[in-house]
């Protein structure tokens, strides 16, 4: 069972019917530890025989470990909205794709090599942050899902937003649908917000041949908007880029694609 972005305290560890749940504590994910999983074992015998193959790996270093902090910390200040602007603008200028740069700075594993890279052992730093991940109150998710409809209520009630209904909802992503997404996203830009199209996910196709072409997720893929949520954004952001949001489709005569 994949609940990589949805670990929510322990108070659910996985689908009963599940031989593996498995929670990821990557640098983008809803609690973050910059690194890490967490796999939840039923079989016994299968969790003594995963213990003793990773026993086998080589030891992330701690340095390796304090560098990935250094670079999240300097990603980090450079999108406060002024910065983050500035940044965006003078990209456009040199005709520079933007989606595609920062997509690459924020993988957990970019370039080749990725089961090697994947195969090591937590450092004991990076073990006592998932500890404290782990033993924490939570309450940061807590806000994270107020924050969460906060922002919905913000925005025009016309304007679709998936999986807003759905409880509990942490909003690990935020996304909207438009007619027009890259108009969206460019007002947001210039008023310094992150908007993306998502280009990270892919529509993953039928397993038989007749059984459909994936029409409503195509659809759903070429219209959404993944609007900047995180727990640091004030409440005057979060109603500053609804506001934008608003004015964008509202100006360009853009429907919300129902």
């Amino acid at each position: 069972e994949d609940c990589a972005q949805a670990f929510a305290g322990l108070g659910y560890v996985g689908h009963a019917g599940s031989d593996v749940t498995m929670f990821s504590f990557g640098p983008i994910k809803t609690a973050t530890a910059l690194g890490g999983a967490l796999l939840c074992v039923r079989n016994e015998e299968l969790g003594r025989r995963m213990r003793e193959r990773q026993s086998r790996y080589p030891v992330q270093s701690t340095a390796a470990y304090a560098a990935r902090l250094l670079k999240y910390a300097v990603l980090q200040a450079l999108s406060r909205r002024l910065v983050y602007g500035g940044i965006w603008r003078l990209l456009r200028a040199l005709g520079v794709d933007h989606d595609p740069l920062v997509h690459g700075l924020t993988r957990s594993f970019s370039g080749g090599g990725f089961f090697r890279r994947i195969r090591r052992q937590p450092c004991a730093a990076l073990m006592r942050l998932l500890t404290r991940r782990l033993q924490g109150d939570h309450k940061q998710l807590e806000q994270r899902a107020a924050h969460g409809a906060e922002l919905r209520r913000y925005l025009d009630p016309e304007i679709v937003c998936p999986g807003s209904e759905l409880i509990p909802h942490y909003y690990w992503v935020f996304p909207i649908i438009a007619d027009d997404p890259a108009s969206v996203i460019h007002a947001l830009r210039d008023a310094g917000f992150d908007a993306t199209e998502g280009r990270s996910l892919e529509v993953v196709e039928q397993p038989s041949p007749g059984t459909g072409a994936n029409v409503n997720a195509r659809a759903l893929r070429a219209h959404t908007v993944f609007l900047p949520f995180y727990p640091e954004m004030t409440a005057n952001a979060r109603a500053r880029m609804a506001a934008v949001v608003n004015r964008s489709l509202k100006a360009r005569g853009l429907a919300p694609a129902g």
